[in-house]
């Protein structure tokens, strides 16, 4: 993964030509976009006639990953900085979700 992040905010830093507000707006569609891919896929009624598939959601899933971090990375975010935000935010969400499992 580390490989990946590296080389998604060195596009971004180097070729990347939107600005931050674009591409902000470019994450909006890309979640749109997943969403879509993940009403259709679980079937859901008056979404099931696309069609999509589970290659389409990880497909998606990761246009919004890659678009999220290019924004990280425009936004001037260190790659350190991003993993202890995001570190902090796993703890807090698995211990959310321990609790929600010992609540039921």
């Amino acid at each position: 993964m580390q490989e990946i992040m590296d080389k998604i905010f060195e596009i971004a830093a180097k070729y990347e030509k939107k600005s931050l507000v674009e591409m902000t707006l470019k994450g909006s569609e890309e979640m749109g976009e997943l969403a879509e891919a993940v009403l259709s896929y679980q079937g859901v009624p008056g979404c099931g006639y696309k069609k999509l598939t589970k290659d389409d959601v990880a497909e998606e899933a990761c246009d919004v990953l890659i678009v999220v971090l290019a924004v990280l990375s425009r936004a001037g975010i260190s790659q350190d900085k991003v993993k202890e935000i995001m570190n902090g935010k796993m703890d807090k969400w698995l211990e959310q979700a321990m609790k929600s499992n010992t609540d039921t």
